[in-house]
């Protein structure tokens, strides 16, 4: 049984639900806040947020019931009974992210500045989805015998027990929030639009690339021993990388025309 955060009334709040909730407000939070910054009519920013809220949770139970079939056995209902537990990350966001693409098509919002805004909420919201992933036991891979392995290498595997030697997850949330203080020292120098969602990329990929090497072990069969994961990111990190030079250059090119103060102009 997953920790329980709190019980009230016959209702379980588990702990990665907590964290999970914690992770959308402050993600909300930093986008309203971030959107002040780049010009981005607030009200439109505000619709955008419970669009994509309810995106978010409906795609992360679809799909979590897509992979586990078997969690339906108790009726339909069971889709909407949230408190159960039972959610897929990686489907919430893609249909948040499709959500939000549509809605900012469809009202014509300036795209690479809405995405500014979005990078830092993104970032600080992770930092709270990796702490939940730890604290609920999901994710702690911590050293089967801390007195041997205290001096092995960070992250790497033991080939004979097979055990992570460190708590992952903590270490990914740390990343995480040093993405975000990077996104935020970084957005004092903002040149033009899209860099802050760039760096975002570039920096996420990094980390993932990073973590991936330490986390693998040594017989993943692959291009040069690294996984289709590591690969996959090691090619966003360069796309993420090359659309930062393309922009700067096109933003040289136009002497800032491109470029969006808050008080507007831009895409």
């Amino acid at each position: 049984m997953p920790p329980i955060f709190t019980q009230t009334y016959g209702l379980s709040l588990l702990m990665f639900g907590f964290f999970i909730a914690v992770a959308l407000l402050a993600g909300i939070y930093m986008f309203r806040e971030e959107a002040k910054t780049t010009g981005c009519d607030p009200q439109r920013i505000d619709s955008l947020c419970v669009w994509m809220l309810i995106a978010a949770i409906l795609g992360a139970r679809l799909f979590y019931f897509v992979n586990n079939p078997d969690a339906l056995a108790g009726g339909v209902l069971e889709l909407f009974r949230i408190w159960n537990g039972g959610v897929s990350l990686a489907g919430g966001a893609a249909v948040a992210a499709a959500v939000g693409f549509g809605y900012s098509r469809a009202y014509k919002m300036p795209m690479l500045r809405t995405l500014d805004a979005f990078a830092p909420a993104v970032a600080i919201g992770q930092v709270f989805v990796w702490m939940g992933c730890f604290f609920s036991g999901f994710c702690r891979q911590l050293p089967a015998n801390p007195a041997r392995d205290a001096a092995a290498v960070v992250n790497k595997f033991d080939a004979v027990a097979q055990v992570q030697l460190h708590p992952k997850a903590l270490f990914i949330a740390a990343g995480h929030f040093a993405i975000f203080g990077i996104l935020l020292l970084a957005k004092q120098r903002r040149r033009f639009n899209g860099q802050t969602f760039w760096l975002y990329v570039l920096l996420f990929t990094t980390l993932a690339v990073a973590v991936g090497i330490l986390s693998e072990s040594s017989t993943a069969t692959s291009v040069l021993g690294l996984s289709p994961a590591v690969i996959i990111y090691a090619a966003l990190a360069t796309v993420a990388a090359t659309a930062l030079l393309v922009l700067r250059r096109r933003g040289k090119k136009r002497n800032g025309a491109n470029f969006a103060h808050p008080d507007g102009g831009g895409g």
